[in-house]
């Protein structure tokens, strides 16, 4: 039973994942293989064809194809002559094209599929959401929570999976986007769309002094209070615009004009943001966390589980998963890796396998992993084809551990490319996290704010001793706080409150980036490397040798390990690769 998950209503995120007989055998996002981050207005047809000769399949091979949504305020999702409401369900169009919706008949046709070929499952958003943190988490029972912008009328969902099957237990409207308020707030800080993280990170730098009274909780959930001209479940009066727009009107009365956009090509200083902008980004992620804990807590007394799994775009927010994580009594905890719209197709596929009569089979997503490989011969010819000269080390793993340990740069490209936004291992940035200067150099090699937190890639069993909660956190989606023992020795790695995002690695998932750091901490002592994506802010993370070249070459990084070859940086005077060991 195969199933194709599809991300392509032309919003973003565009993505593509394959199911096979319940399992996620490849996934991929379209702003890779096209090089536009997000992939705004495209079809992710790249990622298709991808997905599918990774397999060595054509269109007559695939059972079923499922999309993510139902219905949206501007008709394109909703299938011709549609006017129910599904806000957790699903619906079986079948093979004729004349029942499929306008943009998946459009993605359908360039992708090279024929009408009477597949049948088209439309799963609603949240249910999507849901079903990939379900299906992924490993557990037969546990408390589900949503948060998002919006996505088929939906902002927040509270459900429970139990057996196999998802049953919603509250639901509330775009009016009430917890991911819009987050968002606007964004956007009234100056950092533009899908700036969410940055706005996370400058948070510690605040105080979580001001108060957003328009958030309000109670005991059957909460409410935003924002313009009485509002309506809930109206999707033709009160769009997602217009809640943007009573967002940035509210925000304007209370703390003046929208500021000016920042961090678009020219990183800001920390001593740019006024103390009431930080305040305001301290605030405004207290009030997201408070608001997700008492959901979260909701979730679990109305389903009765003590385990929790969330997705949704807001599942991203580091910081509040680190608090969800570690709630009373809880026994057991699921972020999805891919929580915004790229990884609602897995959800959409798993769903549909289950309308098919195939369960997904029920075991915990331990690598996110599912995107392209490249042989060395690839590797090879991308190095030629750029006129660098390259060596193959005994073990490229020792050669990049000891360049790590002289403080050097290391631009590291490994086996099959990660899904979602943060760099795993396989398309990473890494250094040493001996030196605060270290980590400000990793940031201007990525065109980012030297203020901007970075991660640590550690060995799983070191997490006991580096951090002060431990615990397996492969998808770098959990925040910690670094054990204070610790925080001195690896300042690289440490954020303003002393908190990390950490990303453990298991030797039997990732045996190579996992050597690497083995290597790099017998020469030092140091449990931890910095890791953040290869790419800069810009563009998307690498995907092919010809990226991770390009890349390499305008960012200044010292050494490139790409697949089993090493190349020096070139020498500025020549232009020529320094070939000093």
């Amino acid at each position: 039973m195969r199933v194709l998950g599809i991300n392509a209503i032309g919003h973003h995120d565009a993505s593509v994942c394959l199911i096979e007989d319940g399992r996620v055998v490849a996934f991929a996002e379209e702003e890779r293989f096209i090089r536009d981050k997000h992939a705004r207005g495209r079809q992710p047809v790249n990622a298709v064809r991808w997905c599918l000769d990774s397999r060595s399949l054509t269109w007559a091979d695939i059972d079923a194809l499922a999309t993510p949504w139902v219905e949206e305020e501007f008709g394109s999702v909703a299938p011709p002559g549609y006017h129910e409401d599904i806000s957790f369900g699903e619906r079986e169009l079948g093979a004729d094209w004349a029942r499929w919706p306008v943009n998946i008949r459009e993605f359908a046709a360039m992708a090279g599929c024929r009408s009477g070929v597949v049948p088209l499952f439309q799963v609603s958003h949240h249910l999507a959401h849901a079903a990939s943190a379900y299906w992924c988490s490993g557990f037969d029972e546990t408390a589900i929570l949503v948060v998002d912008g919006e996505g088929d009328r939906v902002a927040t969902t509270l459900a429970h999976g139990d057996g196999g099957r998802i049953s919603v237990l509250r639901q509330f409207s775009t009016v009430d986007s917890l991911g819009q308020f987050y968002a606007c707030l964004t956007r009234f800080l100056g950092l533009g769309s899908f700036g969410e993280g940055k706005l996370m990170g400058l948070a510690p730098y605040g105080r979580p002094v001001l108060e957003f009274p328009e958030i309000e909780l109670d005991p059957d959930g909460y409410r935003l209070r924002l313009d009485p001209g509002l309506t809930r479940w109206d999707p033709v009066g009160t769009t997602y615009r217009s809640v943007i727009e009573a967002w940035i009107r509210r925000l304007s009365e209370r703390f003046g004009e929208p500021r000016e956009a920042r961090e678009r090509g020219l990183p800001t200083a920390l001593a740019d943001w006024t103390q009431q902008d930080r305040d305001m980004a301290a605030s405004g992620q207290f009030a997201l966390e408070e608001a997700l804990v008492h959901l979260a807590e909701l979730a679990l007394r109305l389903s009765g589980s003590r385990r929790l799994v969330i997705a949704g775009g807001v599942a991203l927010n580091c910081s509040a998963n680190g608090r969800l994580a570690h709630l009373p009594g809880l026994e057991g905890f699921f972020a999805q890796p891919a929580a915004g719209d790229d990884g609602a197709p897995i959800g959409a596929a798993l769903h549909a396998s289950v309308m098919c009569g195939v369960p997904p089979v029920n075991e915990r997503l331990t690598s996110i992993s599912l995107g392209p490989s490249f042989g060395a011969d690839t590797c090879a010819k991308a190095l030629s084809d750029a006129g660098l000269a390259y060596r193959e080390p005994g073990d490229i793993t020792e050669a990049a551990g000891e360049h790590l340990s002289r403080n050097e740069v290391v631009c590291w490209f490994e086996g099959r490319m990660e899904g979602g936004p943060r760099a795993l291992g396989q398309r990473s940035i890494v250094a040493s996290p001996a030196l605060a200067a270290t980590r400000d150099r990793v940031n201007d090699i990525k065109r980012r704010a030297r203020w901007r937190p970075l991660a640590p890639s550690l060995r799983r069993e070191d997490a006991g001793a580096l951090l002060e909660r431990g615990g397996d956190t492969p998808f770098m989606i959990v925040a910690d706080r670094i054990a204070a023992d610790w925080r001195e020795r690896v300042p690289g790695v440490v954020h303003a409150d002393g908190s990390a995002r950490p990303h453990t690695v298991d030797r039997a998932v990732q045996p190579a980036y996992w050597s690497m750091i083995d290597h790099f901490q017998r020469r030092t002592g140091l449990p931890a490397v910095i890791n953040t994506s290869f790419n800069d802010e810009r563009e998307p993370i690498v995907c092919s040798p010809e990226d991770a070249v390009r890349t390499f070459l305008r960012s200044g990084a010292d050494v490139l390990c790409l697949g089993p070859y090493l190349v020096h940086s070139p020498s500025p005077e020549t232009g020529k690769t320094d070939e000093r060991h």
